[in-house]
């Protein structure tokens, strides 16, 4: 594409098909980049520059990093994988300064990056709001101990949760078995007074049914089961199929399954893949249809090369009624010279079926009089149909949540109960004449009240609430007086002037033991990560007359796994000292094993004295030998102490920052352990007295905070408004400001090098 734009500049003429064919490109509502293998701009597209707010002469040749916002660099990674690797990427991004979502498609090749991308922001907020929907929804039928079955009309199993591949009786429990096949081991529906049937109950009385059915194990044991039916129903009220709930009764259950990650059912709600666009002449006929269009209409350009295209595909209203011709923008777009934008409107395929379309109509001029319209379009049913399962999917919701086995329980503002369900009669052992009118503290530890109280008074003030609308984990007091430790989910609602407070509550017991087990595993395994990770670092520094080195290493919070930073200073064979600081890719044991081996090739390399450039070329071509998986950062500085000179060499690395100057010391290159024969640069400096170097690894700029970055910015400010904090301390100040930023959440070890010319 960029070819081509570059030969039509060159030749400084446009026949028609090739001034359709850029207009078509400079139309379409996609952003394209174009990059030389430096990320350097070759060419972008008019949507790009309206989206930026850039000026195409202006920024040619730049690179792309300097021209975008700073958190455009979250794109920085995968174009480097796609260059690297030669392969095609696909992947979504939030660009936070811009608040859009944009889906990437990224294009490798010879010697150039093609870049595409596309606002798909409502597609995201749909997905967004459709996958809270569904995982809450999923993680209630998960959660739930008692076997949950989803059944259609035609009597097939839908969908199951684990407790019910337990309880069955059949050793295949696979979707689309009929019920009566898993659960009865019987060829026909449930009949008689010990088989009652609930979907045939249910589609007779069209209300919840409660029945007893006798079951066998798969050991062959009798189990009697309460089964609870609930009917699941379409937009319109028709009965779709039922929810059956059941529960062994046979001995009383008193504890919970282990709750594990729920399964996520994910659907693509739209085909992001090209838009469809057609070029119309200024008498409305066809002379351009992409393959796309040709897809989506079910026309071949053939069949419509030369024809009118109104009373072919665009003559009907979303209402079903005609459209005029003077009613249509696409019209109206060639005779009134203006651009024009719909998001409700349809299209009618060949075979006569309707779908709708979001379409930008884009007059074409030449010599200013309008030669032809280009309409870039996108089929949107997916959208349109992801709203419809959305809002049934919310009425689904509350289905599930009105037949939950959760203790579902309601207080009034003076923390009265008000309702109390079946399921906290179970778990707590008061019935509702006990409790109804009753003070919610009669289930609460003594030692907890005055919080709840305290809490009931912040709510009646202010009208907030830390607790609500989060999941918190909490002690309950059982009639008996046995106190166990419950999961609530609070939330708030107001009938006139009167607010009332739900919380479903579940008894966490088993799982609290498991997640126990499961913390001191996960804890072990991570000091033997951290103690293999520090055993790498240097215990005994060398002494260096001229210079004063610092260091601070933090290795990665417990939610994260220990990653592979390290550093080493070392003194060459010729009298200099070399600083090695890197970053190997991975976490945990693997990652720590590999810096061991970098460690010593990096010794061996540089020992002779020789430049950092050669020094990490060297490294480079041996880990490419050696068919090293994992890539290296890696930054190599050499201190020459008789010239107060300092040669450094980064490959990957974050740029140094030179506090004297204040500035950033902008040297980069390809990490290591990627291509073979990689050239690298160098840079020197001479030292003066009280010169300062600060390097890092990208864990101490990464770590983010509402999708944005803590950034060389804010290391810069941290070192400014801190001049006089002696190395140690500034070193660990700043690590604790990045921790600080990140709410305690750092996903990846920090190393921080401090180098001072002494005076």
């Amino acid at each position: 594409m960029g070819k081509y734009i570059k030969k039509m500049k060159k030749n400084n003429r446009f026949n028609q098909k090739e001034l359709r064919l850029a207009d078509v490109l400079e139309t379409v509502t996609d952003i394209f980049f174009a990059l030389d293998k430096e990320f350097n701009v070759l060419y972008i597209n008019h949507e790009a520059e309206k989206v930026f707010k850039l000026k195409r002469k202006e920024i040619i040749g730049k690179q792309i990093w300097s021209i975008t916002p700073p958190d455009f660099k979250s794109f920085y990674k995968p174009f480097l994988n796609a260059r690297i690797n030669k392969t095609k990427l696909k992947l979504n991004r939030y660009i936070k300064s811009k608040n859009l979502w944009f889906g990437a498609r990224i294009y490798p090749l010879e010697n150039m990056l093609f870049i595409c991308l596309r606002d798909i922001t409502k597609r995201k907020n749909i997905e967004d709001r459709l996958r809270v929907t569904r995982s809450t929804f999923e993680s209630v039928i998960q959660a739930i101990p008692d076997p949950i079955l989803i059944i259609n009309n035609d009597y097939t199993v839908k969908a199951i949760n684990k407790a019910a591949k337990k309880y069955l009786p059949a050793k295949d429990i696979s979707i689309a078995r009929k019920c009566f096949e898993v659960s009865h081991l019987r060829k026909g529906p449930c009949r008689g007074a010990e088989h009652p049937c609930p979907l045939e109950k249910i589609r007779k009385d069209k209300k919840p049914v409660t029945m007893i059915h006798k079951h066998f194990s798969s050991q062959g044991q009798v189990i009697y089961t309460e089964i609870t039916a609930s009917p699941l129903t379409d937009k319109d009220g028709n009965l779709e199929g039922i929810m059956e709930l059941n529960r062994d009764i046979t001995e009383k259950i008193s504890a919970e399954q282990k709750i594990k990650k729920s399964e996520r059912r994910l659907r693509n709600i739209t085909d992001s893949l090209g838009e469809g666009v057609y070029v119309l002449d200024k008498n409305d006929r066809l002379t351009f249809m992409n393959p796309s269009a040709e897809r989506l209409l079910g026309y071949s350009e053939k069949e419509l090369l030369g024809k009118k295209t109104h009373q072919k595909f665009h003559f009907l209203k979303p209402s079903g009624k005609h459209l005029k011709k003077n009613e249509c923008n696409i019209h109206r777009s060639s005779q009134l010279t203006k651009t024009f934008l719909s998001d409700n409107d349809i299209f009618v395929r060949k075979d006569g079926s309707t779908f709708p379309v979001e379409y930008i109509a884009a007059p074409v001029k030449s010599d200013g009089q309008t030669v032809a319209v280009v309409t870039a379009f996108r089929d949107i049913s997916e959208r349109k149909e992801a709203e419809t399962i959305l809002k049934q999917s919310e009425q689904r919701f509350r289905t599930v949540v009105e037949s939950a086995i959760d203790a579902i329980i309601t207080i009034d503002n003076n923390g009265k109960v008000v309702s109390w369900n079946r399921s906290a009669e179970k778990i707590l052992g008061y019935n509702k004449d006990e409790i109804l009118g009753k003070l919610i503290t009669k289930i609460m530890p003594e030692r907890l009240i005055p919080y709840h109280e305290k809490g009931i008074g912040e709510v009646v003030i202010t009208g907030k609430s830390k607790s609500i609308g989060k999941v918190i984990e909490c002690t309950a007091k059982r009639k008996d007086g046995l106190e166990i430790p419950v999961e609530l989910s609070l939330t708030s609602w107001r009938i006139g002037e009167e607010n009332y407070y739900t919380g479903i509550l579940r008894d966490i017991s088993e799982r609290k033991e498991s997640e126990e087990k499961l913390k001191k595993a996960y804890e072990t395994e991570h000091n033997i990560s951290v103690t293999l990770q520090k055993s790498l670092l240097p215990t005994d520094l060398p002494f260096i007359k001229e210079l004063d080195f610092k260091y601070y290493y933090q290795s990665a919070s417990y939610s994260a796994e220990v990653g592979g930073d390290f550093f080493d200073i070392f003194r060459t064979g010729d009298g200099k000292y070399g600083v090695t600081m890197g970053d190997v890719e991975g976490k945990g044991v693997e990652a720590a094993t590999e810096t061991a081996r970098v460690k010593f090739i990096v010794r061996d390399k540089a020992y002779s004295g020789i430049e950092p450039h050669e020094v990490i070329c060297k490294v480079n071509n041996s880990l490419v030998k050696q068919r090293t998986l994992p890539f290296t950062a890696l930054t190599y500085l050499l201190y020459d102490p008789k010239t107060s000179i300092i040669k450094i060499c980064n490959a990957g690395n974050p740029y140094p920052y030179f506090v004297g100057s204040d500035q950033f010391i902008k040297i980069a290159g390809v990490p290591v352990s990627v291509f073979e024969n990689q050239k690298y640069e160098q840079i020197q400096i001479k030292l003066k007295k009280n010169d300062t170097f600060i390097l890092f690894t990208d864990g101490l700029i990464e770590p983010r905070h509402n999708h944005t970055f803590f950034g060389e910015q804010r290391v810069r400010q941290f070192i400014k408004k801190n001049p006089n904090l002696k190395a140690n301390r500034l070193l660990k100040s700043l690590v604790d400001e990045v921790r600080k930023f990140s709410l305690n959440n750092l996903t990846d070890d920090v190393l921080v090098l401090s180098l001072r010319k002494r005076a």
